[in-house]
């Protein structure tokens, strides 16, 4: 067991917690991702919570990490949005940082769901939930003020929490830019949607550059219903 602190960062705007956590952080990773851990946490009253840990060593790595915190943590609350609880960003020799995200531990999700129901499938129901939930947490981020473009709506991004509510995690794609023709060149298109989406998840505007459509709320929408069946 490994005790880590982690304190409210001044440089990081909403955060909803207390200014002091201590973690007992179990050897248990809860899943991995792009350049990024998520272990199995828990706080000082025994509370069970996902630690979300990666290093960056740019300082466009670094905006992209804020950008994700302050993401989560003005989406957090929502019933179908994962709850966001601190973050904590700590500088290491060489220019690196290390980023801490620390948020509600869900006991599973869609894509374990699914494996285990291999032979049977979900039943209409589930699927409906699902389906349901997910359109409710897409419809907070477009509702924004400034609409927030996820991006990466996928099944391995729908978790199930101990009351049975299916949220919508990792905004680390996520962006409030809408991006065209008009605004960028080709290679940047290619470039983002390379680095920040999934392949067989893109809406045909991700895919076909040329069609001239800007790529904004649309595509969440476009790619809801297929991730759900």
């Amino acid at each position: 067991m490994v005790e880590t602190t982690m304190s409210q960062s001044s440089e990081l705007q909403g955060c909803r917690a207390s200014n002091f956590y201590r973690l007992q952080l179990n050897k248990e990773v809860v899943c991995t991702g792009g350049f990024a851990l998520v272990f199995l946490v828990r706080g000082s009253n025994g509370v069970k919570y996902a630690l979300k840990r990666l290093f960056v060593n740019n300082e466009t790595d670094l905006r992209i990490c804020k950008q994700e915190i302050q993401i989560a943590s003005s989406l957090s609350g929502h019933q179908n949005i994962v709850g966001f609880v601190d973050s904590a960003v700590n500088p290491h020799p060489g220019g690196v940082y290390e980023v801490l995200m620390l948020m509600h531990y869900c006991r599973g999700h869609v894509l374990q769901l699914m494996k285990e129901r291999i032979n049977v499938g979900l039943s209409q129901q589930e699927v409906l939930s699902i389906f349901c939930d997910m359109c409710s947490a897409v419809a907070r981020l477009h509702h924004c003020q400034t609409p927030i473009i996820h991006r990466d709506l996928k099944v391995e991004n729908i978790l199930i929490s101990d009351t049975g509510q299916y949220k919508l995690c990792d905004f680390g794609s996520a962006t409030v830019k809408v991006m065209s023709l008009e605004t960028h060149s080709v290679a940047e298109l290619e470039d983002e949607l390379k680095r920040y989406t999934t392949l067989a998840y893109r809406a045909p505007e991700m895919v076909d550059l040329y069609s001239g459509k800007p790529i904004g709320t649309k595509v969440d929408i476009w790619v809801s219903p297929r991730y759900t069946g």
